[in-house]
């Protein structure tokens, strides 16, 4: 089963009880940041740091010998992101669960646990304790007094592990002087119920600025992972009840391991020489011993993933690793002399700079009024102050402020204007010098620094093909995965790229990223429009990928509470025929333009969009030719022709075309002109229409004769609101159209010999490379030549007859590929069906990229020479048993790869993907005691006359077989008595008897 349909079953709850808990999410988790910050150090370098730090002769000593104080406090803080319900119900768990927490916390690293005595005896000389304390914050950042906890409401009522950098922004403390623990509402589609953000060395350059790794430090829980049951009657999850889920992740907040190396081999290291080797997870709690790698597994040690109860132990290995970090690893050590753990101790005179008002983080630039805002920390009031600003480390100002505050009062000071340049970064800092004429008794909170970024200012008219993603452009990627890139994409822009976002390879469910332009001026325009391409194609089933415009006027990083102008899901979002297959757009039909009026926005000097993807685990998204265009004009577009296709059975089809305004004025008329093989054949006036800018219309025009075989369609779209069109490059649509009446019913076949194109057709539009016919060693095939073709995007069709399926009540088709993917490109091919005759094509049976049915590979042109060098392809019809109308089309879109050969195109009227064949005209043989087989395989269908005689000579059977070809027949001989048949077989040529025997 492909993951997306699992992963749909999971969301529909429909697979909730058949999967067991993954518990830790550590490992993926530190996968997905290392994707993102390849500064990072890799494990590698972590454990030669460890090894080098573990081989000095002795750790230093903290605390002080012969106290009671424990060597490491660490301060603790709570945020539990709730839905809003009362203090002590569901998510919004009690202060008692949290308490309970900490105590176990304490017990399992001090080794106090009651349930040590439960160690086996054989790992009792290699058990370990820590010397460590946690404590509930007793100051916040602010070094205010605090519980501790910190109670924030949720935007949303569950979390992934996708929405790790979101969840984490609604409350942070800064992770070097508090161990940030989320209790979540944890619902991801592995089963995760906990993770942690692993330490890094202290010897590794560039790591200070991934700022995102200390915004995102620390650990993660779900709700009902929290607290023990031997501390109250708290709901907890029964296999994790006692706490372990916070001791196992806090262990690797520390550095540690799982104990099995994550990995299924004995092989595989935790890097901790006393814990046994053991080739994977425990789970459960199961009876000691349990033997792996030829030893007894610590399966109770607090790495593994058995139960809660079953755990009891971290070893001396372990607490060695651990101190290694907090006595080095940057906001660890930092963690042990953190002012969190202590009471808060006010000076008397303490103003604070309690955050930078202005500028953010991002700034529209041009004269700015730099903003603070202070606070009085103090026990005395507070009556003056003096505050210097630099800007890149100049002193631009210092100002001495008169105040009014009492303790805990604060207010906003401003500085002199400062000009911000666009396209520019600015680092400023305020620092209070002063505070009542003496020096501020608290330097702590004294200085405060920001750098702000103005985005680049792009001119009109404003165009991008995303040759790559432009230094101009921002992309925000919160959960550090896959995210917009520049990518080869057919058609979408004179250059064949795009902008784009894998969702096939994505499995993180509801992540969004950002696709940011830079900063446009509308001041002074008396219209504008933003028009943009985009192509995507459904995976089967999903409808959870998407795509949303918002725009914003104030430079914000933050697009949420921007005007949201375009969006689009599932089916509305599609362009293209939905496929399993990896989507990547083959041609201009692929692509859809999209306008959006920028009328709302006129006058703003501060205008940006962003593209804002959201993740459904679907298919592929692209975006290209993105444009910003201002000012009156009048366009309007032919989009596509909905009917006829390149193929049909009737000579007098009912054009039907989709048009839309794409123009910055409204269109109140228009001509739409029809061409057929030259000569004007209707001329339609369309004058009761409003169309406003990005409005789309469907119209039919009145019917056109055809002739016979092939004609030239042309459709011109003439004078909206009377006048000619500003852009009419998109005013005209030309089409070839090939009438074909032949029809048959199946079951069928085709094989490509002489005189094949009476009933099946060859189209394209007006490319010279097309299907034809070559020699191969199956005879004659159907061969597309792409080696030559360099004109990417290219379709060719061929278009089966009409099939009658209204007599099947199964039905599938069967088809032989030759292929090798060539390094130059990949070729598509998809199996197209209609239900009209051929007016439209409006279904995918198959849709696959050469890649994936390839014999091989040849950068050489390439010609199938044996068996092996073709795949035989099965696809399910049963969608169109019933039809009568009914027709494929076999469409390949070139890719300047290799030549793809087609061959022995056969019907039948059963699904079976594995059908009995015979190499003879027809086999007969005994597939059951009461059952006889005839398998038939004639070169054309005919009728047939089945006769079955006993061996007196008796007929028991005597049946006509119409439009016989390669059926399977079964006769129930059930009311017959055992004993030798002889069953006759007349075709139109000859007359054949084979004897079967019949059984009991």
């Amino acid at each position: 089963m492909d993951k997306r349909y699992l992963i749909f079953f999971l969301l529909t709850g429909l697979w909730s009880n058949l999967l067991a808990q993954e518990r830790c999410a550590t490992v993926e988790y530190e996968k997905k940041r290392s994707q993102q910050f390849q500064q990072l150090e890799n494990s590698t370098q972590f454990e030669n740091w460890m090894q080098e730090k573990l081989s000095e002769p002795r750790l230093q000593s903290f605390g002080t010998q012969g106290t009671q104080a424990a060597t490491y406090t660490i301060p603790v803080v709570f945020h539990i992101i709730h839905n809003g319900e009362a203090i002590g119900t569901g998510t919004n768990i009690s202060d008692a669960q949290v308490l309970s927490q900490v105590s176990v916390l304490n017990k399992d690293f001090q080794r106090l646990n009651a349930d040590a005595s439960q160690t086996p005896s054989e790992f009792l000389s290699v058990a370990g304790s820590l010397d460590i304390e946690f404590v509930l914050a007793k100051q916040d950042p602010e070094g205010l007094a605090t519980t501790g906890i910190n109670r924030v409401q949720g935007t949303q009522t569950q979390w992934a592990l996708a929405d790790n950098a979101e969840f984490k922004a609604l409350s942070y403390w800064p992770s070097e002087d508090y161990m940030n623990i989320w209790i979540i509402n944890f619902v991801d589609p592995s089963n995760f119920i906990g993770y942690a953000q692993l330490p890094q060395s202290s010897i590794l350059p560039g790591l200070e600025n991934s700022s995102s790794n200390a915004l995102t430090d620390g650990v993660v829980i779900h709700y009902k992972d929290i607290g023990s049951i031997d501390d109250g009657p708290f709901d907890l999850d029964p296999q994790f009840n006692k706490g372990r889920t916070a001791t196992h992740e806090i262990g690797h907040f520390f550095g540690l391991r799982h104990i099995w190396g994550d990995a299924s081999s004995c092989s595989a290291s935790d890097f901790v020489d006393d814990t046994p080797p053991q080739s994977n997870e425990t789970n459960g709690c199961p009876s000691h011993p349990q033997l792996s790698c030829t030893v007894n597994k610590m399966f109770q040690n607090y790495l593994d993933y058995t139960n809660d109860a079953c755990m009891n132990l971290f070893t001396q290995g372990q607490i060695a690793r651990m101190e290694v970090v907090l006595q080095n690893s940057p906001r660890r050590a930092s963690l042990t002399t953190s002012p969190g753990s202590m009471d808060p101790a006010p000076v008397a005179n303490d103003l604070g700079i309690r955050q930078i008002i202005n500028p953010a983080v991002t700034s529209c630039g041009g004269d700015i009024i730099p903003t603070i805002e202070v606070r009085n920390y103090g026990t005395n009031p507070i009556t003056s102050a003096r505050i210097e600003l630099k800007r890149e480390g100049v002193s631009q100002e210092v100002k001495d402020v008169a105040l009014a505050l009492n303790p805990l009062e604060q207010t906003s000071i401003t500085f002199n204007t400062l000009n911000l340049a666009a396209s520019s970064t600015t680092n400023l800092s305020f620092e209070i010098l002063l505070t009542n004429g003496i020096t501020d008794g608290k330097a702590s909170d004294n200085l405060e620094t920001i750098t702000t970024s103005v985005p680049f200012l792009a001119s009109l008219p404003f165009f991008e093909v995303f040759n790559n993603i432009p230094a101009t452009w921002t992309v925000s990627n919160p959960d550090l995965l896959r995210t917009w890139q520049s990518t080869s994409a057919p058609s979408g822009s004179p250059s064949n790229t795009a902008a784009f976002i894998n969702f096939y390879d994505y499995e993180e469910q509801g992540a969004l990223d950002h696709l940011i332009s830079p900063v446009i001026s509308l001041a002074g325009e008396s219209a504008a429009l933003l028009k943009f391409d985009y192509s995507y194609a459904q995976f089967p089933g999903n409808n959870f990928d998407g795509l949303k415009v918002v725009v914003t006027t104030d430079c914000s990083s933050d697009f949420s509470s921007g005007a949201e102008v375009f969006e689009a899901f599932g089916s509305d979002l599609s362009t293209a025929s939905s496929t399993a297959s990896s989507f990547k757009p083959s041609g201009q039909s692929d692509w859809r333009t999209e306008t959006i009026s920028l009328s709302p926005f006129l006058g703003e000097e501060n205008l940006q969009f962003a593209f804002i993807s959201q993740n459904g685990y679907g298919n592929n998204l692209y975006i290209d030719n993105v444009f910003v265009l201002t000012g009156d004009f009048t366009d309007m577009a032919i989009n596509r022709v909905i009917t006829p296709s390149p193929v049909i059975s009737k000579t007098d089809p009912t054009p039907i075309l989709e048009v839309q305004n794409v123009g910055s004025i409204p269109v109140t008329d228009f001509t739409l002109q029809t061409k057929v093989n030259g000569t004007v054949v209707s001329s339609k006036l369309f004058n009761e229409i409003l169309l406003l800018t990005s409005d789309v219309l469907t119209i039919t025009l009145d019917p056109s004769t055809l002739l016979l075989g092939s004609n030239e369609i042309e459709f011109d779209l003439i004078d909206p609101n009377g006048i000619p069109d500003d852009s009419p490059s998109n005013n005209n649509f030309k089409l070839t159209v090939v009438v074909n009446e032949f029809s048959e019913s199946i079951p069928a076949r085709q094989a490509f010999d002489l005189g094949f194109q009476t009933s099946w057709t060859i189209v394209n539009q007006g490319s010279p490379f097309n299907w034809e016919t070559t020699t191969t060693n199956k005879g004659t095939s159907l061969v597309y030549r792409a080696f030559n073709n360099t004109s990417r995007g290219e379709e060719a069709w061929l278009v089966s007859p009409v099939l009658d399926f209204s007599k099947a009540i199964k039905a599938s088709l069967f088809f032989d590929l030759g292929y090798k993917v060539s390094s130059n490109g990949t070729e598509r091919l998809r199996v197209l069906s209609s239900t009209d005759g051929g007016l439209t094509f409006t279904e995918s049976q198959f849709d696959r990229e050469g890649n994936t049915f390839s014999s091989g590979m040849s950068n050489a042109a390439w010609t199938p020479e044996v068996d092996q060098d073709w795949t035989r392809e099965y696809v399910n019809l049963n969608d169109l048993v019933g039809e009568q109308m009914a027709r494929l089309a076999f469409v390949v879109t070139n890719d300047n790869g290799n030549n793809l050969y087609l061959d022995d195109i056969e019907f039948f009227n059963d699904d079976n993907p594995t059908p009995p064949t015979t190499e003879s005209l027809f086999s007969v043989y005994n597939s059951g005691s009461n059952e006889i087989k005839i398998t038939f395989n004639l070169s054309e269908k005919e009728l047939v006359r089945l006769q079955v005689f006993n061996m007196i000579g008796q007929v028991v059977l005597d049946n006509q077989l119409p439009d016989t070809l390669n059926q399977t027949y079964t006769l129930d001989m059930t009311i017959q008595q055992a004993g030798i048949y002889i069953v006759r077989i007349h075709t139109n040529d000859q007359v054949q008897a084979t004897k079967v025997f019949l059984g009991q």
